[in-house]
């Protein structure tokens, strides 16, 4: 849009959005869907070739790709009320040159795989999985559907499934509302019965590791008046990490920040969320650690 300010932009990219969304149900085509803004008038045509270049390609970086020369104005979801996207995006699955992936989680750990569309028949979606998939979508009943180019995402639940041919049958379509396919940082649920101490305001409490990432730990502990009263302090954890291949034992003191508790009354328990306190060799062995955890589960689901 040549001489307009910003704001008649992102006015006329609404606008465009409807026509988008038009386009896509009438002809059941796959197209970008998000809208940028480059100021043509002040950048040379190297930087806006640059640009155009890096939009043909199937995965952008937006971090790297939104330099503040360039920046989106907005993109077809934000123009679309929930029910309408969901349809867009139902639609689209079934059009044939839509891809997508399939999410799943098993022990904290997100595994994915491309899956193939069969059909829809009575609202239900008939998908065709790889074989591992297939079991991780028998056992947690349910799966994310993500289409490429969409930020949204589709949560159902399973209906049937046949192991023998991979075919399995979704129904209960709704916008993801945990989108487990952005996670930044993998997070894994930690052996059983694993201690860890905890020492603030003088006080030492026993409890166990739910699960943990090389930058957040989650813990469970019985409730007390004054483990709720830690919320938003720095405190110690004390529990030892095993790494699977050398068998070693590690013994780990992590200073941490308590960013939230979650009282449950009803088992007498709390469930502290802690934020680590950067420390580099905390965080080696950390790393090694859930990296093997992520192996072993990753291994396990093959013996579903």
């Amino acid at each position: 849009y040549e001489k307009q300010d910003k704001t008649k932009v992102l006015y006329l990219a609404k606008q465009l959005n409807i026509k988008l969304y038009t386009l896509t149900n009438v002809n059941e085509v796959c197209i970008p869907i998000e809208i940028f803004h480059i100021d043509l008038d002040n950048l040379d045509l190297g930087y806006i070739l640059q640009k155009l270049n890096y939009l043909s390609r199937e995965s952008i970086d937006k971090d790297v790709f939104l330099d503040g020369k360039t920046t989106l104005v907005t993109n077809m979801e934000n123009g679309l009320n929930e029910y309408a996207l969901l349809r867009n995006m139902l639609d689209l699955i079934s059009s044939k040159n839509s891809r997508f992936k399939l999410y799943n989680l098993y022990n904290g750990v997100v595994i994915s795989s491309k899956a193939e569309f069969a059909q829809f028949k009575n609202d239900s979606l008939i998908l065709r999985l790889d074989k591992n998939q297939t079991k991780l979508v028998a056992f947690e009943k349910k799966t994310v559907l993500k289409l490429y180019m969409y930020e949204q995402s589709i949560e159902m639940n399973l209906d049937k499934i046949d192991v023998k041919n991979r075919l399995a049958v979704f129904k209960d379509f709704r916008l993801s509302e945990k989108n487990i396919t952005k996670r930044k940082h993998t997070r894994v649920i930690a052996d059983s019965n694993m201690v860890v101490n905890l020492i603030g305001d003088g006080k030492t409490f026993k409890g166990n590791i739910l699960d943990l990432s090389i930058k957040s730990i989650a813990t469970l502990f019985p409730y007390t008046n004054m483990i709720e009263k830690l919320e938003g302090k720095e405190v110690d954890l004390i529990f030892e990490l095993v790494l699977v291949q050398s068998k070693i034992s590690h013994k780990i003191k992590q200073r941490v920040k308590i960013s939230s508790a979650h009282i449950n009354h009803a088992n007498s328990v709390v469930k502290l969320i802690c934020d680590l306190i950067p420390d580099i060799k905390n965080e080696e062995i950390l790393a090694r650690y859930i990296y093997s955890r992520e192996k072993n589960i990753v291994n396990d689901v093959g013996g579903l």
